[in-house]
């Protein structure tokens, strides 16, 4: 399989798998449908500038046809800790149980940010890959500047800036920061053994169905340059875009990357609401 599908499957947050390719012979499922009508808007909200305790953004991950499994990601609490209030992100992802016959996928990630500007204080990794496991480690130290990390091969440290985002950052980082439209933006992220500098371009709003509901919606894209950074990261080539609704929430609605071996695409499903949004009607 290849590892721009594992990458995908694990919520595209720079963990590489291994090579291959799985050939399946299996009547294809229907895919839905993702042609954004052709409606535009110039209007996009102001974010709320902060993460929703609790809801969970449940996605289906699909490749060639097929449904080849699930992820969710969820701003799972707020904690106080001695670097002040921090929300607890955590991203699960799996193949499903079909596909988990050919190649079984596996993983949890976990990140934990400032409230007030989303500085990652620690990030943990671990996933399965049939029976291979794989783990990674880091804590952020901004009195040195550093970010010490952890995996099978050891320990290490690499200097970072000041800005830098976790692998997971990508996904609530405009939330934070303003949308700006055909214009660049530069994304600092550290993936630790290596930095990152990532630019990005946002297409203005379109009006975008997916099976969780009907949202408007910008797409980000990175430059040519920073698409190189991400095959570096993932070890393989391709063309990564992410759709994000253009409300406050600014939620992650589909993440596609396009490979020699066609596009995979993780596409939001459902949210599940925080229990304490829950009424007794629901």
């Amino acid at each position: 399989m290849h590892k721009k599908i594992v990458a995908l499957i694990l919520g595209v947050v720079l963990i590489s798998g291994v090579s291959g390719c799985s050939f399946l012979i299996r009547k294809r499922e229907k895919e839905p449908s993702l042609a954004p009508e052709k409606i535009w808007t110039t209007k996009i909200e102001l974010a709320s500038g902060v993460l929703d305790v609790g809801k969970t953004y449940v996605y289906k991950v699909h490749w060639l046809g097929l449904t080849v499994g699930d992820a969710s990601l969820q701003v799972k609490e707020k904690i106080d800790s001695e670097q002040g209030p921090l929300y607890h992100v955590v991203l699960t992802a799996a193949t499903n149980k079909f596909f988990s016959f050919f190649y079984n996928v596996k993983g949890k990630v976990e990140s934990f940010v400032c409230v007030e500007d989303f500085r990652p204080m620690k990030y943990e990794t671990q996933t399965h890959i049939n029976k291979k496991f794989v783990f990674k480690k880091m804590e952020y130290d901004y009195e040195n500047m550093v970010v010490r990390a952890e995996d099978k091969k050891g320990k290490y440290e690499l200097k970072i800036k000041d800005k830098i985002l976790d692998p997971l950052g990508i996904f609530y980082y405009f939330i934070a920061n303003p949308v700006l439209i055909n214009k660049p933006i530069n994304i600092f992220l550290n993936a630790g053994k290596k930095n990152y500098d990532i630019t990005v371009f946002v297409n203005q709003g379109q009006r975008l169905r997916v099976p969780a509901g009907v949202f408007w919606a910008f797409q980000v894209e990175p430059t040519v340059r920073s698409e190189r950074q991400f095959d570096d990261a993932l070890n393989s080539p391709g063309s990564m875009r992410i759709w994000f609704s253009s409300d406050e929430k600014r939620i992650p609605l589909i993440v596609s990357l396009k490979i020699p071996l066609g596009t995979a695409q993780a596409i939001l499903n459902k949210i599940k609401m925080a229990e304490s949004e829950l009424t007794s009607n629901d």
